[in-house]
This record gives C-alpha cells, sequence and structure tokens, in this order.
C-alpha cells in the first residue's frame, strides 16, 4: 500500500469506552434541549434561508463552505431561539458535508450532539454519509473520520451506530481500492460484536452498581471487563480497586499509584504477568500485554535476574502485541495530533485537519514508535515509544522525548530531542530544559533561546518558521524505509 492511500486510515483511536451506567459522555442528555417541534423547525428554515437568501443562490464549492461558515457562527452566537439555532447547526453540517469539507461537518454535527438530545453517533454519521456521497469530496475522505466516530461510539457503547459506522467506512474503503482497510475494518467489525456482547452480558451488574457504586461482585465483574475487553483501564481500575478478587483488586491499586521507581513498575509488570495464566484466551492477551507496557518502560533500566526475567518474556509480548495490531489496527500510522499550537496536545480536539488532538489516555494501548511530522515538507524523525511514555519526559537510544507540553518562558515544550545538542545561540529552539545551563534542540515546540516571548518551533535542531507538526503512534514494526528514519545512536 502506498504512503498517500495509508495516509487515509492513519485515525484508528481507541477502543476504551465507559460503563453507561457508571460514565456518561461528558454532555448528558439531561442536559441538553430537545430537538424541536416540526412546525418550529419549518419556520425557522424559512427565516434562515430567507436571511442568507444571497448566499443560498451561490454555486461553486467553496462559497456553500463559506455559508457553511457563517451559519456556525451564527448559530453559536444565538442563545434564546432553540428552534433558528437548531437549524444553523444542520443547515451548517449538510451544507459543508456536500462541499466535501468533513471536518466542518463533523464540527457542526459536534454542536448540534452538545446542544440538543440528539444521538451523537448518529449526527456524525450523518455528516459522514452525506460527505461520501458528495461529488466535491476526495474519494475515500470520510475513512480517517469514521474511525474516529467508530471510537467516539464505542465509548458511550453505542454498538449500533458502531456496527453502521464500519459498514459506511468499508464501502468507502472498497471504491478507494484499499482492500488491506476492508479486511481491517471486517476484524473491527467482529472486535465490536464481541465486546457488544460481553457489554450485555453484564446488565444485571450494571444495574447494581448504578445503585450501589461499591458492590464488590460487580466492581470486580464490570472492572474486569472494563480492562481486560474493552482496554478502558481508566474507569476500570477504579472499579477493580473495589472488587472481591483480591490479585486484581492489589494490582489496579499498584497502577492507580503511579508508581515511578523502574521496581514499582517492574513490579505492576510481573503481576500482571503472573495473573494472565488463570484468565479466559481473550483476557489473558489484554493482561500480558499490560505487562508489556510496562516492562518497555523499564527494558533498558534493569539488571541481574530481572533483566534476564524481562528479556526472556519481551519477544513472546512484542510477537502478541504485533499480532493483535495487525488484526485490529493493519500497518497504519495513527495520527494523535495535528497542529502548530501545542496547547492542544493531550486534549480531545477536532477543529479541522490541522487542528486535531486526542487525549493520551484515549490512544490504543501497544504502541511501539512514534512518528513527528514537519507538515510543510513533509520531513519526519522515528523514536521509540510506549503508551506510558507519551505525556511524560524520557530518554532512550541518545535522544528524549518531551511529551509533557509543559509552559516554560512563555512557550510549550512538545517533541523530540537529541541529549547531546546543548549548545545555545540566540534564537535557539529549546524543546527540553532542565535548568538554565540544561537544554535540549532538537525537533518541535520550544521556547526561543533570549527571545523567549513567544512560540518557537525547530526541526533537526534549528529554528523554523510556524508550521504544522504531526505526532503519529503505530502498534507494528517498522518498514525498511522507515527503520532509516528512527533516531539511535549507536552505543
Amino acid at each position: 500500500m502506498t504512503d498517500s492511500r495509508r495516509s487515509l486510515v492513519v485515525v484508528c483511536f481507541v477502543f476504551a469506552s465507559a460503563i453507561t451506567t457508571m460514565a456518561q459522555p461528558a454532555t448528558t442528555a439531561a442536559s441538553r434541549s430537545p430537538v424541536p417541534p416540526s412546525e418550529k423547525i419549518t419556520e425557522a428554515e424559512k427565516l434562515v434561508k430567507g436571511l442568507f437568501k444571497a448566499d443560498y443562490a451561490k454555486k461553486k464549492a467553496a462559497e456553500h463552505i463559506e455559508l457553511a461558515k457563517r451559519l456556525l457562527t451564527a448559530a453559536d452566537e444565538t442563545k434564546d431561539d432553540p428552534a433558528t439555532r437548531y437549524v444553523m447547526y444542520r443547515e451548517s453540517r449538510d451544507i459543508a458535508a456536500k462541499g466535501g469539507d468533513v471536518f466542518m461537518a463533523l464540527e457542526a454535527a459536534d454542536r448540534i450532539a452538545g446542544a440538543y438530545a440528539v444521538n451523537p453517533a448518529e449526527a456524525k454519521l450523518t455528516a459522514l454519509e452525506l460527505v461520501d456521497k458528495s461529488s466535491s469530496s476526495v474519494p475515500g475522505a470520510i475513512i480517517e473520520p469514521t474511525f474516529a466516530a467508530i471510537d467516539d461510539a464505542m465509548r458511550v457503547d453505542d454498538y449500533a451506530s458502531a456496527g453502521r459506522l464500519v459498514i459506511l467506512a468499508t464501502g468507502a474503503a472498497r471504491r478507494a481500492k484499499l482492500p488491506a482497510l476492508v479486511t481491517l475494518l471486517g476484524n473491527r467489525a467482529k472486535e465490536i460484536e464481541i465486546t457488544r456482547k460481553g457489554f450485555e452480558g453484564l446488565a444485571a451488574e450494571r444495574k447494581v452498581l448504578a445503585n450501589n457504586p461499591d458492590d464488590p461482585i460487580a466492581a470486580s465483574r464490570v472492572g474486569r471487563f472494563l480492562c481486560l475487553s474493552k482496554g478502558d483501564w481508566e474507569v476500570g481500575l477504579r472499579l477493580l480497586t473495589k472488587g472481591e478478587d483480591e490479585k486484581l483488586k492489589a494490582v489496579a491499586e499498584q497502577e492507580l499509584a503511579k508508581p515511578s521507581t523502574t521496581k514499582g513498575k517492574l513490579e505492576i509488570g510481573d503481576l500482571w504477568y503472573g495473573l494472565a495464566d488463570g484468565l479466559d484466551p481473550v483476557e489473558k492477551g489484554e493482561a500480558k500485554l499490560r505487562a508489556y507496557d510496562w516492562y518497555q518502560q523499564i527494558a533498558g533500566e534493569v539488571a541481574g535476574l530481572d533483566k534476564v526475567r524481562v528479556d526472556n518474556r519481551l519477544p513472546e509480548l512484542t510477537k502478541l502485541s504485533e499480532q493483535k495490531a495487525d488484526r485490529v489496527r493493519g500497518n497504519f500510522w495513527t495520527v494523535i495530533f495535528r497542529s502548530d499550537d501545542p496547547t492542544i496536545w493531550n486534549t480531545a480536539t477536532n477543529r479541522g485537519k490541522d487542528r486535531f488532538s486526542t487525549p493520551l489516555d484515549k490512544v490504543p494501548n501497544g504502541i511501539k514508535y512514534l512518528k513527528l511530522t514537519e507538515m510543510a515538507k513533509k520531513n519526519f524523525v522515528i523514536i521509540e515509544m510506549t503508551n506510558l511514555r507519551l505525556g511524560d519526559r524520557t530518554e532512550q537510544d541518545g535522544y528524549g522525548w518531551n511529551g509533557r507540553s509543559d509552559i516554560l518562558l512563555n512557550a510549550r515544550h512538545l517533541g523530540v530531542y537529541d541529549v547531546a545538542w546543548r549548545e545555545l545561540g540566540r534564537g535557539t529552539i529549546v524543546v527540553f530544559e532542565r535548568g538554565a545551563y540544561d537544554i535540549n534542540r532538537g525537533w518541535g515546540f520550544g521556547h526561543r533561546a533570549y527571545l523567549n516571548d513567544f512560540q518557537g518551533y525547530a526541526w533537526n535542531g534549528d529554528p523554523i518558521d510556524k508550521v504544522v507538526l504531526e505526532i503519529a503512534v503505530k502498534f507494528t514494526p517498522l518498514t525498511p524505509d522507515e527503520t532509516k528514519k528512527l533516531l539511535k545512536k549507536k552505543k
């Protein structure tokens, strides 16, 4: 598959999801307005189309997109007329979709779902279907955002919408002649069905937890399902600490304590690896993959018998991780950030193709590599990475990763740095700084040395003009060409 085709599927987010009765989406139906009655909507349609009559009469796709923007802004500013606001959001979605602007169409769909009591996944599905049918859209344009919509549906246990979205993406992949993606989506459909059955099988336990969140039996069963079937570790671990299974409770408590020492991380890896043999096949695989996440963090730090044990286990766990990635995600890069604004790192932001970010706790488990690309010239570098390193500052193979996006001297610092690049000159971009005399240059965002009153951008250690940077992760081995870009100094 070519890089251009592969780029169509760079966003395959997370299988993580919350329990419907315990972890509702941020905007619940109770906090949203009902959809206005049909007669009010009809009146509002006449009003909106009358006010924007000249814009509706225009024919060019770019003019339609401009109208969609105007309607979206007007809707945001309309606070006291629910029917007119609803119509403007809906019209913005539909016009943007017909004009081929998938990101604006989805933004309008998000606004509808945020303000009115509609199914969020169905609102996005409508937008994606309209884009897919539009003659103005690029073939396969809906594939990337459909993956995100599938994960959004899974997050709130809307398996019906997730299935319909898979069917939509599969049709687009066939038309775009992406057979590998068709296979990938087939695997995704199977996993959705397995997860749906597991979720529905816990209906009684979820009902118990709705009335008594501390019930040990229900907490144990639901927490186990979330962690070891769905991969929702954030919610699942908290439930396991309330559960009756003492072994799972103990390891969950250690995880939530967020150990910073090599010994503490090794203990958690060992616990998950040891627990795996007492679990069913699906759970066993997820437990071992969790052990893999922790072992990856400390693989270069352990010594003696601990090193022998970890080194003996890593080949098995690496193979298991690669098998799951091939089965579910394929050999693709997953974009988790694309913007010239580092403040949106580790947030749920989707404001267009160049203003996008996903929370790090929603990134699928099992990542192996991170790729940082400057989008102006498509230059990129690759480093080894794990899920647990993504939001931290760590160093490996002579290179560092600063995922903290910390603020220093009026700038955010995010990116890859060379441990040896410490020379400072006026305007040099500092990607990471421990102190006044301990700095590093590299690739990414940082402050300008001696000119530290605004955000700086760097590539290969040198300052560059403001640029959109993309951060993507991969779960499978690198291709030969990608391996050439892997930053790894000779020892």
